[in-house]
C-alpha cells in the first residue's frame, strides 16, 4: 500500500532521506585524487609472477615473486568470456551502460531501504568501485570500518570524473583486472586460474556466476557463495548451471594455487628475481620434458649442455639440491683431466701402465684408468701440476662440470655455461686437441655414440656423457651402472642436437700404432700416440710401495662379523723397501707392511709413506658400523 501524502511517516521518511543526502554532501572530504588515465593504469599493472621462457620463447615455469597478492598479466576485454561480462553486470551494475558513473535510481532505492528496513543495500556502480580501487583514500576501510558519508560522496564524484575520461569498455576492462577475489587473488585472470584452472576466456556460466558473487564477499562461506551464485543464475535464466556452481562453491575452502607452467622450477628460481619479469632462457622445452621423464622416480639432478653455444638445455632436480658435486667425486673427475694433461705434455701415453689397487694385476693403462675412473696410486710421481693446470680447488656445479667435459668434443676447449638465450660463453682452454681426442676416445667404448664416465661414491653415482651436440651430467642415488643406464636411455630417446659429430675425426698429428703390455695385464691393441711418444711395449714402472688392501674407494662394513670378527681392519702393503708408515686422516697409526686399524665410522683416507715421509700410495674408504 502506497503511503498517503499527508502521512506523517511518509513525510518523516523523505525528510530523513533528504537529510541523509545533505549530510553526505556536507561531510564530503573532497580529497579524492585526480584519477590516472586508462593507459597509465594498464601500464602500471605488474604481475606478481615471474615467467621463464625456453629458447624458443615457449613458457616453461612461473614463480611468485610478490608476496602481497597474486596477479597475472593484464587481459584485454576481448580476452574475457561473454559469460563473465554478463554475470558481472547482472550482479554488480545492471544499468552500467545507462548511468554516468552514479546510478541515482539505485541510490534512491538504497536510501529508502536503508531508512525503512534493517538490512542495508549498497548502490555503488562499477565506476564507483573502480574509483575506490584506484584511489587509496576512497578504498573500503581506508579509514577503518565502513566508508564514511564523505568518502561515499567523493567516490561518486570520482566515478563521474572517471566516466568523463574513460570509455565504458575501459572501465570494465580495468575493473576485471583489478578487483579482489578470494584470498589473495586479484583480477579475473588470477581468480579464474587459481579457482578453476581456466583462462579468463574459458569461463562458463557457472564459473562466472561464482566469480561475480565473490566480488560482494570475497571470503564468504562456500554455502553462502553457492546460494548467491544460484540466485544470480536464476536472474540470468540459467538455472541448470546452479548445480555446477554449487559444486564449485563447495571446493572454495580447499583452494591451492598451482602455477600455470612448472617444468623448470629450479631454473626459474635461479633466473627470475622481480615481479612481472619475463626471461628467455637457454633451456629447450622438448629436452626439459625428456629430462623430467628420465629423472622420474629417482633422487638426483640432470643437466644437459649445448656444446656449440654453452647454453644449458635442460636442468632437473628431483628432491635434492646438489649445488656442488660431492667432494668424493673430485678425485676421479680431476684425474681424468690430469691424465689427459700428462698425455698433452708427453709424459704419458694412452698405453702407459699405472699402479692401481682397483684390479687384481695391480696395473692398468691410462686408457683404462680414464674409462673407469679408477684411482691410480702413482699419479703423485708426476709431482704437483704447474700453473697451467685448469682444474682448480673451487666446488664444481653440474653446469661447470659439463662446461669442462665439453672440451672432449671441441678440441680441448671448455667453456663457461650460460642460462640466458643468446648470451655468449667464455672459452676455457683445457687440453690440446690430441689429448682431448685420446681422453674422449678412452671414454667412448666399443660401438658407442657417446663418451660416458660413470663413477660412484657410497650410495651416490655420477655419470658424464659427451656427444658431438651436447654434454650431459647426472647425479643420482644409486650405482654407477644405474647412472650409465639412465644416461643411455636419455640419449637414445631425446633429439639432443646435431651441431658437431661424435666420435670426431682424430687430429692429423696423432699416430695409430700397435702396443703390447708387460706384464700382460691388458690385451695387445692399436693405440693412439702423440708424435714422438710411440711405444711398442708398455711396461710397468718400479714403484717403491703400494697399498694392497683396503682397495681405494671401497666400503669397509664392520657389521660383517666373518670378515671383521674383532671389528678391526687389516691394512696390507707391498714394498720394495722397508720402513713403511701408515697414516689415517693425517694421524700415524702404525709401521710395517701390515697394521691392524681400529676403524671409526665415516670417510677415511688411508696413506702409505716411506721412512722419509714421502707419500707412496693412498686409499679412500667408507667405514660403516651400523
Amino acid at each position: 500500500m502506497i503511503p498517503l501524502i499527508g502521512s506523517g511517516r511518509f513525510v518523516r521518511g523523505w525528510l530523513r532521506g533528504g537529510l541523509f543526502l545533505a549530510l553526505m554532501i556536507a561531510t564530503s572530504a573532497h580529497a579524492y585524487q585526480a584519477l590516472p588515465s586508462f593507459e597509465q593504469v594498464r601500464a602500471a599493472h605488474v604481475s606478481s609472477e615471474g615467467l621463464l621462457l625456453d629458447r624458443h620463447a615457449v613458457p616453461l615455469s612461473e614463480i611468485r615473486l610478490d608476496p602481497r597478492n597474486r596477479r597475472l598479466e593484464w587481459v584485454p576485454l576481448r580476452g574475457l568470456s561473454p559469460a563473465m561480462l554478463e554475470a558481472l553486470l547482472a550482479a554488480e551494475d545492471r544499468r552500467f551502460y545507462e548511468h554516468g558513473g552514479v546510478d541515482w535510481r539505485a541510490v534512491a532505492a538504497a536510501v529508502w531501504q536503508n531508512l525503512w528496513y534493517d538490512r542495508t543495500r549498497g548502490a555503488s556502480t562499477l565506476s564507483m568501485q573502480l574509483a575506490g580501487l584506484l584511489d587509496p583514500e576512497l578504498r573500503l576501510g581506508a579509514q577503518g570500518g565502513r566508508r564514511t558519508l564523505g568518502q561515499k560522496w567523493d567516490q561518486a564524484l570520482a566515478a563521474n570524473d572517471l566516466e568523463s575520461g574513460w570509455s565504458k569498455e575501459q572501465i570494465l576492462e580495468a575493473y576485471l583486472n583489478l578487483a579482489p577475489f578470494r584470498g589473495d587473488l586479484v583480477g579475473v585472470p588470477a581468480a579464474a586460474w587459481g579457482l578453476f584452472r581456466k583462462t579468463p576466456a574459458g569461463l562458463d556460466r557457472a564459473e562466472a556466476a561464482v566469480l561475480a558473487v565473490l566480488l560482494r564477499g570475497p571470503n564468504a562461506a562456500p554455502g553462502l557463495v553457492a546460494r548467491r551464485a544460484c540466485g544470480l543464475l536464476r536472474r540470468l535464466r540459467s538455472e541448470p548451471a546452479c548445480n555446477e556452481a554449487s559444486a564449485l562453491s563447495g571446493r572454495l575452502g580447499r583452494v591451492a594455487y598451482e602455477p600455470r607452467w612448472d617444468l623448470a622450477p629450479q631454473a626459474a628460481h635461479r633466473l627470475l628475481q622481480h615481479p612481472g619479469e619475463v626471461v628467455q632462457s637457454s633451456l629447450d622445452r622438448a629436452l626439459q620434458l625428456r629430462a623430467l621423464e628420465a629423472m622420474a622416480g629417482v633422487e638426483g639432478a640432470l643437466l644437459v649442455l649445448d656444446n656449440a653455444t654453452g647454453g644449458v638445455l635442460a636442468y632437473v632436480e628431483q628432491r635434492v639440491a646438489p649445488a656442488a658435486l660431492d667432494e668424493a667425486f673430485r678425485v676421479p673427475l680431476a684425474q681424468v683431466f690430469r691424465l689427459g694433461w700428462e698425455v698433452d705434455r708427453r709424459r704419458l701415453t694412452a698405453a702407459s701402465l699405472l699402479a692401481s689397487a682397483a684390479i687384481p694385476g695391480g696395473w692398468m693403462s691410462v686408457r683404462t684408468a680414464i674409462a673407469t675412473g679408477a684411482n691410480v696410486a702413482d699419479s703423485e710421481r708426476f709431482g704437483p701440476p704447474d700453473s697451467s693446470w685448469p682444474w682448480g680447488a673451487e666446488p664444481l656445479s653440474l653446469a661447470g662440470l659439463a662446461g669442462r667435459f665439453r672440451a672432449l668434443a671441441r678440441e680441448g676447449e671448455g667453456l663457461s655455461p650460460v642460462w640466458i638465450a643468446g648470451r655468449g660463453s667464455a672459452p676455457l682452454p683445457l687440453l690440446g686437441p690430441e689429448a682431448a681426442f685420446v681422453v674422449g676416445d678412452s671414454l667412448l667404448g666399443p660401438a658407442a655414440t657417446a663418451a660416458i664416465l660413470a663413477v660412484e661414491s657410497g650410495n651416490r653415482a655420477l655419470s658424464i656423457a659427451v656427444q658431438g651436440g651436447v654434454t650431459l651430467v647426472l647425479v643420482l642415488d644409486g650405482t654407477a651402472e644405474d647412472g650409465r643406464s639412465r644416461v643411455r636411455g636419455f640419449l637414445g630417446k631425446a633429439a639432443v642436437g646435431t651441431s658437431g659429430t661424435w666420435p670426431s675425426h682424430p687430429p692429423a698429428s696423432l699416430l695409430r700404432r700397435s702396443v703390447a703390455f708387460q706384464p700382460p695385464v691388458e690385451w695387445p691393441r692399436w693405440e693412439w700416440f702423440l708424435a714422438g711418444t710411440e711405444i711398442r711395449v708398455a711396461s710397468s714402472p718400479i714403484l717403491p710401495g703400494r697399498i694392497l688392501r683396503p682397495a681405494d674407494r671401497s666400503i669397509v662394513d664392520l657389521r660383517d662379523n666373518d670378515t671383521y670378527p674383532d671389528r678391526r681392519v687389516l691394512l696390507e702393503a707391498r714394498s720394495a723397501a722397508g720402513g713403511l708408515v701408515w697414516r689415517v686422516n693425517g694421524v700415524e697409526i702404525g709401521r710395517g707392511s701390515e697394521v691392524s686399524w681400529g676403524a671409526e665410522p665415516g670417510f677415511a683416507t688411508v696413506e702409505l709413506l716411506d721412512s722419509e715421509g714421502r707419500l707412496l700410495d693412498a686409499a679412500h674408504v667408507l667405514v660403516r658400523t651400523d
